[in-house]
């Protein structure tokens, strides 16, 4: 309690400056509203001091020293932090972590609504539709397996899991079993595959 309260004695000054003109015009509104008549002189502003100061010939109010701003503490432990962050270095990893885990748990639940599975079984529908519309003779005689496997897996490292997702219509897990190796996809596939690793016929 005593950093707190610290934090909101050096930002008195600040709360003073901000509330005190509409203080002061509420004030004014109230003395307007109850004088007996218009020659009342209106109340002083001890707030401000504006009309006081300008009735003797001086000047406005000067501006105060601007007050220290409140330091920025950790969400976690509450240690002091500069920029704009939320957490300190030492915290960032933990609360990453919480947010993957957070998310995974989210991505989970939202993969087991209706909506998502009847999307996932239309999608199944499909590519088994275009596996038996699909004929050998749709693809390249010298794309064979010995060619997927000696040429054009090595070279899928270097096509990203995204491009390889996106091209095939499948999903990101799916595509990086494809990419590593894990899985082999359906020979109708290879011929793009082998477009987005750049290996030509012959």
């Amino acid at each position: 309690m005593g950093s707190f309260a610290q934090i909101i004695s050096e930002t008195a000054l600040s709360w003073r400056r901000a509330v005190a003109p509409y203080a002061e015009r509420a004030a004014h509104m109230f003395w307007a509203c109850a004088k007996s008549s218009p020659g009342d002189p209106s109340p002083a502003t001890h707030l401000t001091q504006s009309n006081r100061r300008m009735a003797k010939g001086k000047g406005a109010v000067p501006i105060e020293p601007e007050v220290p701003s409140s330091p920025t503490l950790c969400k976690l432990c509450g240690t002091s932090i500069s920029g704009r962050h939320k957490f300190c270095t030492a915290c960032a990893p933990v609360n990453a972590k919480e947010v993957l885990i957070g998310a995974a748990c989210k991505g989970r639940i939202e993969a087991r609504t209706p909506r998502a599975l009847a999307q996932l079984a239309e999608k199944q529908r499909s590519h088994r539709a275009a596996e038996k519309a699909w004929r050998p003779m749709d693809k390249p005689r010298w794309l064979d397996e010995t060619s997927y496997n000696e040429r054009i897996l090595p070279r899928l490292v270097g096509v990203s899991t995204s491009s390889i997702a996106l091209e095939l219509g499948v999903s990101l897990p799916y595509a990086s079993d494809i990419r590593v190796g894990r899985r082999r996809p359906h020979p109708r596939h290879w011929l793009t595959l082998a477009i987005l690793a750049g290996v030509l016929a012959g």
